[in-house]
């Protein structure tokens, strides 16, 4: 059971634009952050507040949806899912 992950901006600087994470079905939006920012060094940063929430600024969507309008990190995730996480832009 894979998830499809999708970032931009400058995430893309951090990790691969576009992945498959093998095992995250099943697992929460948390877990599968976790993850990702376990392989890639500086994403924990650009993702995570002090206090281990998303920034209000990042999005993260499941399937297009915010996943502040779901269960927050707790959403669950399903095989096949897409996740994207849009951190902010700037500019003009």
């Amino acid at each position: 059971m894979s998830v499809k992950v999708k970032v931009f901006a400058g995430l893309r600087d951090l990790m691969p634009r576009e992945l498959e994470v093998d095992g995250a079905g099943g697992a929460s939006v948390s877990a599968l952050l976790d993850r990702l920012c376990a392989r890639y060094p500086g994403l924990r940063e650009q993702i995570f507040d002090g206090a281990g929430a998303i920034k209000p600024y990042v999005n993260v969507l499941k399937n297009g949806r915010n996943v502040a309008f779901l269960e927050d990190l707790m959403t669950v995730l399903e095989d096949g899912d897409i996740v994207a996480i849009f951190p902010p832009v700037a500019g003009g």
